[in-house]
Order: C-alpha cells, then structure tokens, then sequence
C-alpha cells in the first residue's frame, strides 16, 4: 500500500501524497484500485511489467473505459424493465457519448470510473430485486459499501438506498445488515491499520463548508455554469424531471433517486473546490449520471409516443453529444483549464462564455 519505493520522484512535494509515521501514502481513495486489482493481475500474465510502466496512460485509459463500458451493460439491462430494446439502445447514445461517461469517466482512472460501475450494478440489482427475485438484497449491501470506499460521496446512495431496502424488504433486513456491517468493519479495520484512524483523511467532513454565498454559487455553477454546469453540458437530462409523472408503482424509486441526486448536489456544492480543479465539465456529478439516466428512462417511458417529446429529446440529445464529443476530442479542452489563468487561482472564469471549454478552438 505504501509508496516509498517511488521517493526518489519526488513524492514528498506531491499534493496527492500523504505522510503516515515515516511512509507515503496516496491521499485519494484506495478502492478503485483493489476494484481493478483482478484485471492487473491478468494484464500481468500477457504484458511485462516494463510496458505497463511503459504505457500506464493508455493502459489507464482502456481500464476506465471497460469500466464505463460495464457501467453502459448494467444500465441497459435496468432500461429493458421498463421500455423496449430500441429505446433501451437509443437511451445509451446521450449516457455514454453526451455526459461526462466520454469526457472523465473513460479518460482516466478517476474513482468516478469505478463508481459509476458500481452503483449502476447497484440500480440493476435492486430493479431486478423489485420486479423478480431479492437473492441479491445482501450484495447490494456490499457494493454499496466498496462504492463508498471508491468514491465517499457515495455514503449518500448508501444511506437512502439501505433505508428503501430496510423499509421494501422487510424479510431481507438482517441479511442486509449483516453484509453492511461486516464490510465497514474491515474497511475500518483496515484504516486503522494503515492510517491508524477508523476513515482515511480523505473522508474527514472538515473539507467540506457550509457557507450560504459558496453553497449557492456552487449549487448554481454545478448546473448552470458555462464551464461545469450538468444541466449546460447534458442538457438532455433535464427530461428527467418528468419522471414525476410515472406510474404509482414507479414512483418510490423516482423519489429515492431524485432525492439521492438533490443531496449530492448540496454535498458537492459545500466542497471549496467544487469546479474540480484541472477537470473538464461537471466532473463532481459524473457519479450520478446512473440515476439521472434511469430518470431519463422513465420519462421516456410516459412520454416517449409523444412528438413534441421527441423533438425535444432528440434535439437536447444532439447538443449533450456535440458538446461532449467536442470536448473528449479537442486538444484546447484540457488548456482551458489555465489558458486565460489558471482555473483554480481564477475560479470566476467557470462563468466565462467566452470560448468555453467545450469550445474545440482557441
């Protein structure tokens, strides 16, 4: 786990790195990489380990995208239990090419990479739990749980998706109990014995700041502004919203779902930092493109017979992938981040409309 076998590059000057009695540590998250342990383990049977040096980046770049890749299958599988394979299909192309699934989620291995696989398998099961069997209520516990480890954010699906369980079936209460708890003990345990402390520093809700003028200007800047706002650089998912109109037996999952998203905006928006530094577009709500795609889904199942719908979600569809195809492609996408100023010193220039960042020229 520790890193003092790459001291000699640097690592006591890197932000990413943190000292713990003598040894280095990433500061980041653990998990993403005890999720993608098994694929380097097999990668290493075909590939020398001087070429995985060699090429990590493209290497980091094929993992994240089989990933997203996996992340897209669970989706679609979830999508078929309430609209027909074509739409199914026709719900991919705005998730996988018109969100930040193309322009974060697929470029590296961020901890969103591995996070939007787990929580859609976590969507994927608990549809199934609701409309076949609940065999798979105490697996859900646990990926909720390696989801959190990824990415702590999702302590919120966690929460809220434990408290619809609890509540929707009742007879898998103690299973699911069960699961949670022993997967946080050895999460804990093993903090302890690494960091000597039950969470990572990464996890402390002292990064967070509950102040009114931030909370407002990230709330609005994550999902309106030029430069990272949602609802700008996938303006396809505001159909989710008409979700509210499904079918009684759709609503409790409309409610949780929606909530979850609304918590984690507010969570995101009390975060200093909320533009996500040196990113490109909403890079903070990569994680619920999931829930919003599974909103997306049942508004086009109430609405999809009608035109004017159809126009409008066709045309949103068409600007989400311009937008984000030029960005993934553009070699000026990443510059923006500290042509005019460096974005984290100038924040003020996420409002910026001039050349945004999915502009594709200088």
């Amino acid at each position: 786990m520790d890193l003092n076998e790459f001291e000699i590059y640097g690592l006591k000057e890197s932000y990413a790195v943190i000292d713990v009695n003598g040894k280095f540590f990433n500061y980041f998250p653990y998990g993403l990489t005890f999720l993608i342990l098994p694929l380097i383990v097999i990668l290493k049977l075909f590939v020398s380990e001087f070429s995985l040096f060699a090429y990590y980046k493209h290497l980091e770049m094929v993992i994240a995208s089989f990933l997203v890749i996996c992340s897209i299958f669970f989706l679609y599988q979830t999508f078929k239990f309430y609209i027909s394979k074509f739409w199914s299909a026709i719900l991919l192309i705005p998730i996988g090419l018109g969100s930040s699934y193309l322009t974060t989620a697929s470029r590296a291995l961020w901890p969103h990479s591995g996070s939007v696989f787990l929580l859609s398998l976590v969507i994927y099961l608990l549809v199934y739990s609701i409309k076949r069997k609940k065999k798979f209520i105490p697996l859900i516990g646990f990926l909720l749980v390696f989801s959190y480890i990824i990415r702590p954010t999702n302590v919120i699906p966690l929460v809220f998706i434990s408290l619809f369980i609890l509540f929707y079936f009742k007879n898998m209460r103690i299973q699911y109990l069960l699961v949670v708890s022993l997967s946080f003990l050895i999460f804990m345990l093993f903090n302890i014995y690494i960091f000597n402390a039950y969470l990572p520093p990464y996890y402390q809700s002292a990064r967070l700041s509950i102040e009114p003028d931030l909370l407002t200007t990230a709330f609005l800047g994550n999902l309106f502004s030029p430069n990272r706002g949602f609802l700008i650089w996938s303006p396809i998912f505001v159909l989710g919203i008409l979700s509210i109109f499904s079918e009684k037996r759709d609503k409790p999952i409309f409610f949780l779902f929606s909530l979850i998203i609304g918590i984690h905006l507010i969570i995101i928006s009390t975060f200093p930092h909320w533009w996500g530094g040196h990113s490109v577009g909403p890079r903070f709500l990569t994680d619920m493109i999931p829930f919003a795609g599974f909103l997306l889904c049942i508004s086009l199942k109430v609405f999809k017979r009608n035109p004017v719908y159809r126009i409008v979600f066709f045309t949103l569809l068409i600007f989400s992938v311009t937008i984000h195809m030029s960005a993934a492609f553009s070699e000026q996408t990443q510059f923006w981040n500290i042509r005019g100023g460096n974005v984290d010193q100038f924040p003020e220039r996420i409002w910026d409309w001039n050349k945004p960042q999915f502009f594709p020229f200088e």
